[in-house]
């Protein structure tokens, strides 16, 4: 896989210990950042491995085969420190602050990529990990509302209400349209009874699909004729606001009858 290093690294002495039988964990694994043209956003990017046992020289780069909707260029995004140097006997983790400038000559869109790091000792690398993904939405105005396609939901029905609790799937889609940025995307489950309702954080996906699961107990009232029912209800909020997307029910009926 072809690689860009932003970085290099010279006249590096290594302790000898193996690297590269670790692998890199990022936090935050998904970043988002909406920056006008001629804008500028800053967020940190922490890189951790378990339990190295040694001095650990830390660089990041990004990957230049994964490209989703145009890519930032490396001129928009410097780091400070760009390399970290570290010298921690159990466990350790680097910290680089990510400045990110956008020109004022930008056209609006969506650019994305996948941010990585390295780390070296002992002539070996850490592997590197599943990276970091990072999405600079340049805007212009947003006047549409946005979309969402449900392909599974289920199941509909939770049969039978013996109280034990079970898993409702929730796959779909979202329509982000022309000149809006997404920054969040969440659901919200209202349980008939009040018992099980709240609030979920849903990752906002790379490909704009998504997989939820929500756990909900199969029991419902013995006089309560037309069941228990779950509302869940998807929303989104880009640069324009909050939008509703989609409102599903799960239901655990009173009979199989109702449930037919």
């Amino acid at each position: 896989m072809k690689k860009i290093l932003l970085f290099v690294i010279t006249c590096i002495t290594f302790v000898a210990v193996q690297a590269y039988a670790e692998t890199l964990s990022y936090s935050p694994e998904y970043a988002r950042q909406i920056i006008e043209p001629g804008g500028r956003a800053e967020m940190d990017m922490t890189v951790s491995i378990p339990d190295l046992g040694t001095r650990t020289f830390y660089l990041w780069f990004l990957d230049s085969d994964i490209v989703l909707n145009g890519a930032p260029p490396l001129s928009w995004i410097s780091a400070r420190p760009s390399i970290d140097f570290l010298n921690i006997w159990w466990g350790s983790s680097s910290t680089t602050r990510l400045t990110i400038d956008v020109p004022p000559e930008t056209a609006p869109g969506t650019y994305s990529n996948m941010l990585f790091s390295r780390a070296m000792s002992s002539h070996g690398f850490a592997d590197p990990g599943s990276g970091m993904f990072l999405q600079v939405c340049v805007p212009f105005e947003c006047r549409w509302d946005n979309s969402v396609e449900i392909t599974y939901f289920g199941p509909e029905y939770l049969w039978p209400p013996d109280g034990s609790m079970e898993e409702v799937t929730v796959s779909g889609r979202i329509g982000i349209r022309p000149g809006c940025c997404p920054v969040r995307l969440w659901y919200t489950v209202d349980d008939e009874y009040g018992i099980y309702s709240g609030t979920g954080e849903i990752i906002l996906p790379e490909d704009e699909t998504f997989t939820f699961i929500i756990p909900v107990e199969a029991s419902r009232y013995g006089q309560d004729k037309d069941g228990r029912h779950y509302v869940i209800t998807i929303y989104v909020e880009d640069n324009q606001g909050i939008t509703e997307l989609s409102q599903l029910r799960a239901t655990v009926p009173h009979d199989q009858r109702a449930k037919k």
